[in-house]
């Protein structure tokens, strides 16, 4: 890895093989031996250089394709913030179902894991607190239907309960 855990303020564009290479290890039940600041930044720089026209996005969606065994905060909220940006281009656009069956190909798993709605545990970091609230921000946007009906349902409990 160049730029460990991010040491420097710069991006780091790998060649098409190691990116391949990377993407493959990340692919593995090993890919946690990858620290979670250099598996974002990994995210974070495919994905910026995919944005720039430096190289294709098959590249950076390699990359995200191992994010659905991904549980940890940093990681998520890098390709959450850069699929965004993706997110409001192809809003208007004709491909954009195809983005929201990609991105809730790459959440949904997170969200089941979460059980968001139904823990009732206390998240055991700031981490997994911040990854809770994205993942529900994100599945409830876009149209999950059990986070949609379980915010309805809590709101209309808060409302009915709650003293004016």
């Amino acid at each position: 890895m160049i730029n460990n855990q991010m040491a420097g303020l710069y991006k780091v564009q790998y060649d098409y093989n190691n990116y391949r290479l990377i993407a493959r290890y990340l692919n593995t039940p090993n890919f946690r031996k990858i620290n979670a600041i250099n598996r974002a930044q990994l995210i974070d720089d495919a994905l910026d250089f995919s944005w720039a026209g430096l190289q294709d996005y098959s590249i950076a969606f390699s990359i995200l394709d191992y994010l659905p065994t991904e549980t940890e905060y940093i990681p998520w909220k890098a390709a959450l913030t850069n699929l965004n940006s993706l997110d409001r281009v192809l809003s208007t656009t004709d491909h954009y179902d195809l983005f929201l069956a990609y991105v809730t190909r790459l959440l949904l798993p997170l969200y089941n894991h979460l059980n968001i709605f139904h823990n009732t545990s206390i998240p055991s970091s700031l981490g997994q607190t911040r990854l809770t609230k994205l993942t529900a921000d994100w599945a409830c946007s876009m149209d999950f239907s059990d986070c949609v009906q379980n915010s309805l349902q809590l709101f209309t409990t808060w409302i009915t309960t709650s003293s004016n």
